[in-house]
């Protein structure tokens, strides 16, 4: 789709709230495109993702993790403290053009989400174009703007959701109208430029082909007691902080569209070993990241006081924590050509974000969607291969990018049917692979 008849008096921003910068980068990928199909010119406003931020400051030690036999270097750590300058993404906006102009002294904020095109009856993009337009025409009739310019500022809705609604449907009906940014904006390539002042290592061995498993448990997760227990610490589940005595009875407890059953690292890992035992496992470079569990102990902390438990049995809980994740994930010890990084800094996000975009094969599960947000922004048309593991139904991510059916792989984990996986991969070994000298590496390593 073109952009819109542009109209000179009219800019757009975007505001986000404090999500994970995968969040702010779904609202980026779905406003930008709105704004420009409306004929507005973009202005930058900075985002800021602390939830994005590592843990530091109650981080035991030990974290972040490495299975045994397994290392990652510290020269992973870039130099861009922001992970907007790390995604090249504040350099792209710097210029000029994208600064708000003084003459810009009139706003108009848009809350938008599934809620208005309830409310207003919005079926598709043209009636999303018309009911902004009215709005914004009201505006600059309501008084005298002379030489001023009228700066449109989308967000989200801040009104809690309905029940089954939220952001999914807008974002859906943005990408069915406008599948592709539509000035050419190419974020995968401002990736790799960024790469070329700020390096990190390629985490993969070259030649080979490049598989990076994702693993998130962290605060969506389940911790196991030292007493046979267990603990959810999703805040959106029923049973959030309630002592539990059967972990199937856990997993089969809650799911929605939104938020799938639980993956443990032993789901992770049999799934793996059952995918990769198709292929000469000389052929294979894979890395496996996880947050851990160590926010899922934050969590326990703050909200201890759910727990009834006595004081021998918390302080035996807080003192399991130390070598927890070593213990959750020891089965990819013996992997092999494997390694594992297990833990949040500043160091493992960037290598995970570079280990996506340069990879083949992704494999992540419904519980989490941080990388398929990613892939959908940064991926370009050379996106890898993404294989997402789910329970109870299929996912629906088509409010992360129009093509999800074509662009993911969808996978029941309980009966995997690995037929189209395995021919899809056996397409990839039989094509050259990349090493340190393919266009990727030479850019980012």
């Amino acid at each position: 789709m073109k952009m819109g008849t542009a109209d000179p008096k009219v800019l757009f921003t975007i505001h986000t709230g404090q999500q994970g910068f995968t969040d702010q980068l779904m609202q980026f990928n779905a406003f930008y495109k709105l704004g420009l199909a409306l004929g507005y010119r973009y202005v930058f406003t900075p985002f800021v993702s602390r939830r994005s931020l590592p843990r530091t400051s109650d981080e035991p030690a030990g974290s972040p993790s490495l299975a045994r036999g397994s290392r990652v270097s510290d020269a992973g750590t870039t130099g861009s403290s922001d992970i907007y300058d790390f995604l090249g993404f504040n350099q792209l906006f710097q210029g000029k053009r994208f600064q708000l102009p003084d003459t810009a002294r009139l706003e108009l904020e848009l809350e938008l989400s599934d809620r208005i095109l309830a409310e207003q009856g919005l079926r598709d993009l043209e009636d999303l174009k018309t009911y902004i337009a009215a709005r914004v025409r009201r505006e600059m009739e309501s008084g005298d703007m002379g030489d001023d310019e009228l700066l449109v500022i989308l967000r989200l809705d801040r009104r809690p959701p309905p029940v089954g609604k939220g952001k999914r449907q807008f974002f859906a009906l943005i990408h069915e109208g406008v599948p592709a940014f539509p000035d050419g904006l190419d974020l995968r390539e401002q990736y790799f430029s960024a790469r070329r002042s700020d390096a990190v290592p390629s985490p993969f061995a070259p030649g080979r082909l490049k598989v990076l498993l994702h693993m998130r448990q962290g605060d969506t997760s389940v911790v196991e007691t030292p007493w046979g227990t267990f603990i959810p610490v999703d805040n959106r589940r029923p049973d959030f902080m309630t002592e539990q005595h059967d972990f199937e009875a856990v997993r089969a407890a809650f799911s929605n569209n939104a938020v799938d059953s639980l993956f443990t690292p032993a789901d992770y890992f049999d799934f793996a070993q059952r995918l990769l035992s198709n292929f000469d496992a000389s052929r294979i470079s894979m890395m496996s990241f996880s947050d851990g569990f160590q926010r899922a102990f934050d969590v326990i902390e703050h909200q201890v006081d759910r727990l009834e438990l006595s004081a021998a049995k918390l302080q035996s809980l807080r003192e399991s924590r130390l070598g927890y994740d070593a213990r959750q994930f020891s089965m990819f010890d013996d992997m092999a050509n494997n390694t594992s990084v297990i833990g949040e800094t500043r160091a493992t996000l960037h290598q995970l974000i570079h280990a996506t975009l340069t990879a083949d094969l992704v494999i992540v599960a419904a519980q989490q969607r941080m990388l398929l947000k990613l892939i959908a922004s940064y991926g370009g048309t050379a996106a890898p291969m993404a294989l997402v593991l789910y329970r109870n139904q299929v996912p629906d991510n088509s409010d992360v990018i129009l093509s999800h059916r074509q662009r993911f792989l969808y996978v029941d984990i309980d009966s995997p049917e690995l037929t189209e996986a395995v021919g899809r991969i056996n397409s990839l070994l039989v094509q050259p692979l990349p090493d340190e000298g393919g266009k990727d590496d030479e850019e980012g390593a």
